[in-house]
């Protein structure tokens, strides 16, 4: 369902030993049950981490599983990944985030990553209004909370204001406000989306965060609402009691 996954999400994700992953992702090659790749890096920047995708085969026992067309496998969208750098980069922020709230549920008591839904069941279920790139659901011993995430690594001038619009349309239809997480791709690039977000009107909880933060379970969120530097809050704060 995530299209592309590398070792090292991969190891997060699962939790497995490195040779006995490296060991089992290499079968699992040559049989053809996933495909990898390794994208194309600077030169002097060394080797890139094998990228992996899911393989005809393993899109076959999907479906033999129930699970109709095999899902995630589109061989000619799965190869275009490999080659589109931009969409590709932003794919695996995205994922890298499920990976560290994956890897923080094994390890933290008490907590959970109840669901994590990809952009292209997202897009299925609320495509007429919004298009995150991830929606989840979140559990620690302090509440729940449900979110919808974006990753904004480069925002334009006006997508903050425009992008958010779906999200008020969807709260006053439901009045369910559902909070929408912005992950920029670094603190320069967060500030500029706090600037282009001030004094909009907004119906749904909205806060931003970004690497340098820290892993997203931690107290890295900083609501729209608050001025820069701000007090931080953990994701359980975020939702409503």
């Amino acid at each position: 369902d995530h299209q592309v996954l590398t070792t090292g999400l991969l190891a997060l994700l699962l939790g497995t030993p490195p040779r006995t992953l490296q060991q089992r992702l290499a079968t699992l090659t040559a049989l053809g049950v996933v495909e990898r790749f390794r994208p194309h890096q600077p030169v002097g920047a060394g080797s890139a981490p094998y990228h992996y995708l899911l393989g005809e085969t393993g899109a076959t026992i999907l479906v033999a599983d129930g699970h109709p067309k095999g899902p995630g496998w589109d061989r000619a969208r799965l190869l275009w990944l490999t080659h589109a750098n931009g969409r590709l980069t932003h794919l695996l922020a995205v994922n890298a985030l499920l990976a560290q709230l994956t890897h923080a549920a094994r390890h933290e008591p008490g907590t959970r990553l109840v669901c994590w839904w990809p952009a292209r069941r997202c897009h299925t279920r609320w495509g007429r209004l919004i298009s995150p790139d991830a929606y989840a659901r979140w559990q620690d011993p302090d509440g729940e909370v449900d979110f919808f995430l974006h990753h904004t690594p480069t925002p334009a001038t006006d997508r903050p204001v425009v992008l958010l619009e779906g999200y008020n349309d969807l709260a006053a239809a439901t009045g369910i406000t559902t909070p929408v997480l912005l992950h920029a791709g670094d603190p320069d690039r967060e500030t500029q989306l706090r600037d282009q977000l001030a004094g909009q009107r907004l119906l749904v909880p909205v806060a931003t965060s970004n690497p340098a933060c820290g892993p997203p379970t931690q107290a890295v969120w900083l609501p729209a609402s608050s001025p820069a530097g701000g007090p931080r809050y953990r994701l359980d704060a975020l939702g409503h009691p």
